[in-house]
């Protein structure tokens, strides 16, 4: 993050919702609308900046211009501020959400799964980046609306059965899901979805930035 920028970055802070992690506008409110309103098949999670410019601009960025570079930083500023919130949740793997295999071809890359490898390093958690595959190629979520983006990747994501033990179960119980931006949640609960499925008790989440909770 450059000296011009640095200064203009909106950190998720202050009051949190409980499960999601997403600012609240009142100390005395525990939940923000999307967690009060639906239950998500994760446990909790957190991110690390509001999902605005800068910040917004410098994931857009790094998606679609190949600045991979940036995860480096972000990977080490995710680690320092949610190392103690990760410790807690005591995770054994870290499992990056999934690209489409034509679409992570055309990028070059799959983001999520660099910004694990860094984390990886930094809190040495390791990661499992292809037990959870993307079987769908699925529409941009940012176009649609919550209730969408939730039908959008309804069995979008299977586990790959190398993974699975002979009774047909993962073998960890405590997973982290890694992305870049939280919004709504619908694809990190139909990660958690699959997950739960197959044997893990409790699945978090961290990301780099997350938008405003609603009231």
């Amino acid at each position: 993050m450059c000296a011009d920028c640095l200064p203009q970055i909106k950190y998720a802070e202050g009051p949190l919702c409980f499960c999601c992690g997403k600012p609240l506008e009142r100390e005395e409110e525990e939940y923000c609308g999307d967690c009060r309103h639906y239950a998500h098949s994760f446990t909790c999670g957190r991110g690390v900046f509001l999902y605005e410019d800068p910040v917004k601009e410098s994931i857009h960025k790094i998606k679609y211009q190949n600045k991979r570079e940036y995860l480096d930083y972000y990977g080490r500023v995710t680690a320092q501020r949610l190392g103690r919130e990760i410790e807690k949740w005591d995770p054994e793997v870290l499992i990056p959400v999934p690209m489409h295999p034509t679409s992570e071809r055309k990028r070059g890359y799959n983001q999520s799964k660099c910004l694990a490898r860094v984390l990886e390093r930094e809190l040495g958690i390791p990661v499992a980046a292809d037990v959870v595959k993307k079987v769908q190629k699925t529409r941009n979520q940012k176009d649609l609306s919550p209730q969408m983006r939730r039908k959008n990747l309804s069995g979008a994501f299977e586990i790959d059965p190398e993974f699975l033990t002979a009774e047909g179960k993962l073998p960890w119980k405590r997973i982290l899901v890694v992305d870049d931006v939280y919004t709504t949640g619908s694809t990190v609960d139909a990660m958690a979805a699959v997950l739960k499925k197959y044997g893990a008790a409790d699945v978090y989440f961290a990301v780099i930035c997350i938008g405003k909770g609603d009231s």
